[in-house]
């Protein structure tokens, strides 16, 4: 018998282990044969004829369409991620107690790490340059369940002050889970700094066409008195 059983095998287009598996098996009992990721492709039944002959009956299943799905969802988890990777704007995941889960280069370089990992190893509350931002940041997530265009500051690695344009999404979570922020962020802080300078100008010039309307004034005083 064992001979028939060998050449069986090596006959039928399943794994040794799962027609193996099959064999011993109670008689008339099906049996479910999984592909490599663990999840059933076919149904196959051994059974022994009195004279000592294996006769097997199987159940195929087309997995065409679910493998043809599997790899359009590989090929889209790969886009996000080369996108991920490639945004020139910061991408960040975190729970809301602060704990960075993950963010690509560009939202490392707006703090002025080298690396993501670097980034990753420091609690998100700490990167808040005012505790205040940080707080009002949250307070409107959790009640609009998203913020869109946020200013805050940030505190970058050597120190200095970092200003952000932040839009971001609560993800709910089931259970215990409190959720996970999704979000992009914008250095904003050349911008800042324009916007001041501009202001400093204004003000200068406000100053300036104060000091010549006194001057004119008290000009025009002198010439009344001189007359």
């Amino acid at each position: 018998m064992r001979p028939l059983f060998n050449a069986l095998l090596l006959a039928l287009p399943l794994s040794l282990s799962s027609l193996a598996l099959a064999a011993e098996s109670p008689a008339g009992r099906w049996q479910t044969i999984d592909d490599e990721t663990g999840k059933p492709k076919s149904i196959v039944e051994i059974q022994q004829a009195a004279d000592g002959t294996l006769r097997y009956r199987t159940i195929l299943r087309d997995i065409t369409q679910r493998n043809e799905m599997e790899e359009a969802l590989r090929e889209s988890e790969e886009r996000y991620r080369r996108l991920f990777e490639r945004s020139l704007s910061g991408i960040y995941r975190s729970t809301l107690d602060g704990r960075l889960l993950d963010c690509n280069a560009a939202f490392a370089r707006v703090l002025g790490y080298g690396t993501r990992e670097e980034c990753l190893a420091r609690p998100i509350a700490e990167l808040y340059g005012a505790a205040g931002d940080r707080e009002l940041f949250l307070t409107r997530l959790t009640r609009d369940k998203a913020v869109v265009d946020f200013e805050s500051r940030l505190s970058a690695r050597d120190g200095s002050e970092r200003w952000i344009l932040e839009t971001a999404m609560l993800l709910e979570g089931a259970g215990n889970d409190p959720g996970t922020i999704e979000g992009t962020v914008l250095d904003i802080t050349e911008r800042r700094r324009m916007e001041a300078r501009l202001r400093d100008s204004r003000d200068h010039l406000r100053a300036l066409a104060r000091r010549l309307q006194t001057i004119r004034d008290e000009e025009h005083v002198r010439v009344s008195r001189d007359l």
